[in-house]
């Protein structure tokens, strides 16, 4: 019996240790384009792209933001009455209620020329890699041309000190065949 008992106070103090844990909300953030804006709903309607049986589509969902929902348009903070149609939006909101607690959105023209710096600064890398690349070629090819240079050079000097020492007559007594190691002589 006082196993029984000893079980049941350890499952009740379990669950009260459970139960006294504060909720902690999950959040997700998703992307998309304001297709509506409902100020009086306090929501916002807009297209996201999604995968689906069919390859990527691009389907309409709508968010509800929260009492205390931040809203910033190109950085700077804002309301919801300020989005427009056409704004490209980042929403992060409470996976388990999905409302809203942030909206960040950027305008069509903003976003166009962040898009065109990121192309600029992909070009410039570019070019600064092929100028490494060039610098690193060039410099290899110098080195390879030394190591050449010097090769030849010692070639040359070997040839020279070959042709410069007189070749030595065979021993008579050895005959022209000297015997290897080993072998005996006739």
């Amino acid at each position: 019996m006082p196993r029984k008992l000893a079980l049941a106070v350890a499952l009740t103090t379990a669950f009260a240790v459970v139960a006294t844990e504060p909720y902690k909300p999950e959040y997700v953030t998703i992307n998309g384009t304001v297709k509506e804006i409902n100020v009086s709903k306090n929501g916002l309607t807009f297209k996201k792209t999604v995968d689906g049986p069919y390859g990527r589509q691009e389907v309409t969902d709508y968010r509800k933001l929260g009492e205390k929902c931040l809203v910033s348009v190109d950085g700077v903070g804002g309301r919801l009455s300020d989005l427009r149609p056409g704004y490209l939006v980042l929403i992060e909101y409470e996976k388990k209620t999905e409302i809203a607690v942030r909206v960040a959105a950027t305008t069509p023209e903003t976003a166009a020329r962040e898009q065109k710096r990121k192309e600029e600064m992909t070009a410039f890398e570019r070019k600064i890699a092929d100028e490494q690349a060039r610098v690193l070629r060039k410099a290899a090819e110098g080195i390879a041309a030394e190591q050449k240079t010097a090769l030849e050079k010692a070639m040359k000097k070997r040839t020279e000190k070959m042709k410069a020492q007189p070749n030595p007559e065979p021993d008579k007594d050895k005959g022209v065949n000297p015997p290897k190691d080993g072998e005996k002589k006739d």
